[in-house]
């Protein structure tokens, strides 16, 4: 099978191997000696570990694909902020996909 591409660009899939980083850096509250310090920490997700909330009839090679609405199951790198997240208060949560392309539609979402 080839490579499926839409408006020229990837699809994500469970094996597409896709990473995802967030706009902003993950500031999360750090044990430091005297006192916590809030201590930004680069975060990434990647495709291969799962998709939540993937299309339910689409397949692209075999495998679910990513939509607008889709939830990447975990995010990495922030794991050393023991004291959880400065805004969110959670550490290795979730990654929302929160943009695709307008013109490829997928079972009413992009």
């Amino acid at each position: 099978m080839g490579d499926v591409t839409a408006v020229m660009m990837d699809v994500i899939t469970e094996k597409s191997g896709h990473s995802v980083t967030p706009m902003a850096v993950s500031v999360c509250t750090t044990p430091a000696a005297p006192s916590p310090l809030p201590i930004p920490y680069p975060v990434v997700a990647s495709s291969v570990e799962g998709i939540t909330d993937a299309a339910m009839r689409t397949r692209v090679n075999g495998v679910p694909c990513a939509t607008v609405g889709s939830v990447l199951k975990t995010c990495h790198g922030n794991e050393p902020g023991t004291l959880k997240e400065v805004v969110s208060l959670n550490t290795t949560g979730p990654v929302f996909v929160i943009m695709g392309a307008p013109i490829v539609l997928c079972e009413l979402g992009m």
